[in-house]
């Protein structure tokens, strides 16, 4: 994947300590490579699908990943470190 994109969750104030990714059913090719995820407790101003420039974001933690072969199937969890609640997180996919 690779483009930067940032998907923006509204979770209200809570911490987060890790997540999963599903394959999709197409090319594996397109499956992220690495990740960083932010906090912020600013009011989410962006648009939806944008780059999320509009608040102030902490980096929270980043890594890469590695993701199963067959397509359709959940890979790890991936552990964050963070003992910081925020409001919302948005997660980048960097490579």
């Amino acid at each position: 994947m690779g483009d930067g994109r940032a998907e923006v969750y509204n979770t209200g104030r809570s911490i987060v300590n890790g997540f999963q990714i599903t394959t999709a059913n197409d090319a594996q090719e397109r499956d992220p490579a690495a990740w960083a995820l932010y906090g912020t407790d600013d009011a989410i101003i962006s648009s939806n699908h944008s780059t999320g420039d509009f608040e102030n974001w902490t980096l929270i933690d980043s890594g890469s990943i590695e993701l199963p072969v067959d397509r359709l199937t959940e890979g790890d969890v991936v552990d964050v470190t963070n003992d910081k609640a925020f409001t919302s997180y948005r997660m980048v996919f960097t490579e």
